[in-house]
């Protein structure tokens, strides 16, 4: 048992690298921390978003983080530390996140589910209908 420390407020969400040698964890602190599974250790603080991190996923070919916060969804360079790309359109918060390769799926406050394409911030579809928030999406 192994307890990261680093956060100044609550974790919220956490996955594991593609690789199983990072740990990615979401916190009401506004960031994403990478931490290092056999040491521990802290290995990168990402940056940027303006509300809680409610969600994180890795790209199944483990290039990037994709965190879900505020209204927005961030992609995030692995290796930098560097967000690439915000994607924009949901108008609730961003509460779930799934990717594969460059698309990603979003859940939001909002009752819709987005599919974007990462690398160009466009949205491929938007469904709209739900009774409720959406609180989990998953390929």
């Amino acid at each position: 048992t192994r307890t990261l420390e680093g956060h100044t407020c609550y974790v919220w969400a956490v996955c594991l690298s593609t690789n199983e040698k990072n740990i990615f964890s979401g916190s009401f602190d506004k960031t994403v921390k990478m931490w290092d599974v056999s040491s521990g250790e802290l290995v990168r603080s990402f940056e940027g978003h303006s509300g809680w991190v409610v969600s994180v996923c890795v790209t199944s070919d483990g290039k990037w983080m994709i965190s879900g916060s505020d209204r927005t969804i961030r992609k995030w360079d692995i290796e930098t530390g560097e967000c690439v790309n915000e994607l924009k359109g949901h108008t609730g918060e961003v509460l779930s996140v799934s990717s594969h390769n460059s698309i990603v799926c979003s859940g939001s406050k909002d009752k819709t589910v987005r599919i974007w394409d990462s690398n160009a911030k466009v949205t491929h579809e938007s469904t709209e209908g739900h009774e409720d928030e959406v609180y989990w999406v998953r390929f």
